[in-house]
């Protein structure tokens, strides 16, 4: 008896070996049954010729390469129509020379300064007389890179002197004055700058009758050096500087446009004690 079961025992392995699954479907009650159960349901679209289904998959493929491209497009395009520009008037927290300053995006000139954080300096741009960053309205007078003549620049950096243009005016400015003072028709005193200095084809402006007079040097409009802009520094904040630039046709508005620099950047401060203090 038990050698019969151990020879049929050898006998079902060895068919097992021999037939494979075959075999084991025939010696596992419901074998067949319980694989036909597991098989997964049959597509939708099983029963439909092969070049049907590819055109299907092929259509469905193009419509997500079609949607992520018009996604893409429409995020860069935003971008490449404003040449690296923002218009975006979230207020970033910049710090220079461990003064906290509070700027919108939209005024931050260069892309990689779009970062709240700690700077060795930033560079902004305003439109002139509004006073504005960057937006979609303006966009003309902040592409037109030939002369920017609507744009004032301004550079925050920590003090490198210890008076602003105002203050140097007498007791270093006045050590290169070239040739006669004449009355400019802005106001202001022009007096040319001797080269011996560095100042090539520069004049320096400043305030009659003022014993803290303002005071901004321009390049010349027949210079070589290219567009006639002037440029003038004050000092804000603890340890800060703001270098502005604008372009010379505004020079006969001097005294607004300085003003309005001041109060603007005087309201970048996060701590208005120290702005009002200098």
């Amino acid at each position: 008896m038990h050698h019969r079961q151990e020879t049929s025992l050898k006998t079902a392995t060895s068919l097992a070996a021999r037939e494979g699954s075959a075999g084991i479907r025939r010696r596992i009650p419901n074998y067949s049954t319980n694989q036909q159960q597991q098989k997964p349901e049959p597509e939708t679209n099983a029963g439909l010729p092969k070049s049907v289904k590819i055109f299907f998959a092929l259509t469905s493929f193009l419509v997500l390469v079609s949607v992520g491209l018009y996604a893409s497009a429409e995020h860069f395009g935003e971008n490449l129509s404003r040449a690296g520009h923002s218009n975006s008037t979230e207020k970033l927290e910049i710090v220079v020379a461990n003064n906290v300053l509070n700027i919108q995006e939209n005024a931050i000139r260069f892309p990689k300064q779009r970062v709240a954080g700690v700077h060795n300096r930033i560079e902004l741009y305003l439109h002139w007389p509004t006073m504005s960053g960057y937006t979609d309205t303006l966009s003309e007078a902040f592409n037109n890179a030939s002369s920017m003549e609507e744009l004032l620049f301004l550079s925050v950096e920590p003090r490198t002197m210890s008076f602003d243009m105002s203050g140097r005016l007498e007791p270093i400015y006045s050590l290169y004055f070239n040739g006669l003072a004449v009355q400019d028709r802005s106001g202001l005193v022009r007096q040319p700058l001797s080269e011996n200095g560095g100042f090539i084809d520069e004049d320096l402006y400043y305030e009659p009758n003022n014993p803290y007079p303002f005071a901004v040097r321009c390049v010349r409009e027949v210079s070589a050096i290219g567009v006639p802009m002037c440029m003038r520094d004050i000092h804000i904040g603890k340890d800060l500087m703001i270098t502005y630039r604008f372009h010379k046709r505004y020079l006969q508005d001097w005294a607004h446009l300085d003003q309005a620099i001041q109060t603007y950047t005087r309201k970048l401060l996060a701590n208005q004690s120290i702005a009002l203090a200098n």
